[in-house]
């Protein structure tokens, strides 16, 4: 009988209630660690609470550990704030969708390029918005998102590096020590 079939799609995981702590830690301090611009696991970690945790528990995760980094990291305008705090949702949201039952590449990758197209769209919207540095026009908002196209790679990168990492391992452990099969 496969892992899956036993326990349920990574039921033992998901009913394993204390990795909300370290959890919600790894996302503050995802944020807070020296990156290349755009290239963080926050997104990715979006998506595998998402996969991993109730919606519930996945979207206060996401919120907290952001609201706490932000607190290191310093408050910027609340509008452009929400739409970023909106992206991150949207990708635990897509991770719940896409992941939960099943953690297979094309899931995770379907879930990757959802949450970065998701999140790009989202957080430069917000910046738009905000009338920080684009006037609130049409030509204003496609002048932002023309802007923001260079880190979108970045973006789309760091979301499919980090999710095949978060979920790799994920695979790599449940099958040792969840399924009773040693590694080889």
């Amino acid at each position: 009988m496969s892992c899956q079939k036993r326990n349920g799609p990574l039921k033992a995981l998901r009913e394993f209630s204390p990795v909300a702590g370290p959890a919600l830690a790894a996302i503050a301090v995802a944020r807070l660690m020296p990156h290349i611009p755009n290239f963080s696991p926050v997104g990715a970690m979006a998506i595998f609470a998402g996969a991993m945790l109730s919606r519930r528990w996945a979207l206060a995760l996401m919120f907290i550990g952001m609201i706490a980094s932000d607190f290191a990291l310093g408050f910027y305008d609340p509008l452009a704030m929400l739409f970023v705090y909106a992206g991150a949702g949207a990708s635990a949201l897509i991770g719940s969708v896409f992941c939960r039952k099943s953690c297979a590449f094309a899931s995770v990758v379907a879930a990757s390029f959802l949450g970065a197209i998701l999140f790009f769209a989202l957080s430069n919207f917000g910046f738009w918005l905000s009338g920080i540095q684009y006037p609130m026009t049409a030509q204003g908002l496609i002048s932002c998102y023309v802007a923001a196209l260079s880190f979108f790679e970045k973006t789309v990168a760091s979301y499919l590096f980090f999710s095949m990492l978060l979920f790799g391992l994920h695979r790599a452990l449940e099958t040792r020590f969840f399924c009773g099969h040693e590694a080889s």
